[in-house]
């Protein structure tokens, strides 16, 4: 059974988990950000909730704001939590954390694998990446459905885009190094007129480093408001 704690289940009439009891912080309480600066392209902000689950079952909700700039391959988070506010950022194979005090540690295990899989979750299912990749490889079934493999690699780590054979859209993406193996699923796709894209509503994260059969959902992320920028 699963187990909440720190707060409990957030609910909101869009169907999202959302508000508080006394844990993650109320949608206004989410403070702006600037957007990239010198993004050399489009840019996707999302508000989202982030469902969290540990090992033992256990479920933490929280609120955050995405800011992607799939070009610069870059990706910044922003959340309000107990301890305060908390920025996470990555670019390119570079990581960061930071928080209201100089040693302050967020009880959410957003790290820089979780920060891969989401940020190019988002920019290949806009097909909005920059850099090229290598040569599809031949087909592969997943799960009883056939993709197109197309491979790159960040420093140690492994990213593979899967193009969906039927629908035509990458909607998976496999983040693996020494230590860990995630998968990447996108759907709840939505059109976007100022970037004339599909965006996904919904991005789940599941640890496979035991093999497809052990999968475990990590993280899913549902947006709730999306803003563009061309």
């Amino acid at each position: 059974m699963i187990q909440f704690y720190r707060c409990g289940i957030r609910m909101v009439l869009v169907g999202i988990l959302c508000g508080s009891l006394g844990c993650a912080t109320s949608p206004t309480a989410v403070k702006p950000a600037p957007a990239f600066s010198g993004c050399c392209g489009p840019q996707i902000k999302g508000v989202c909730m982030a469902s969290y689950y540990d090992r033992k079952g256990s479920l933490y909700i929280t609120q955050q704001t995405h800011w992607f700039c799939p070009c610069g391959q870059s990706l910044q988070i922003r959340a309000n939590e107990p301890e305060g506010e908390f920025s996470w950022r990555l670019h390119n194979d570079t990581f960061s954390v930071a928080g209201p005090h100089k040693n302050s540690i967020p009880n959410i295990p957003f790290d820089k694998m979780l920060s891969l899989a989401v940020l190019y979750s988002m920019a290949s299912s806009t097909e909005l990446l920059s850099q090229p990749v290598s040569l599809p490889a031949e087909p592969i079934k997943l799960e009883g459905q056939w993709y197109i493999p197309i491979t790159s690699h960040i420093a140690d780590t492994t990213i593979t885009i899967l193009k969906s054979r039927d629908t035509g859209r990458f909607d998976l993406v496999k983040i693996q190094d020494n230590k860990t193996a995630l998968l990447a699923q996108s759907y709840n796709f939505r059109f976007d007129k100022t970037l004339q894209k599909n965006i996904p509503q919904t991005i789940d994260v599941s640890d496979i480093t035991n093999g497809l059969s052990f999968k475990k959902l990590v993280l899913q992320l549902q947006y709730i408001q999306i803003e563009t920028q061309n």
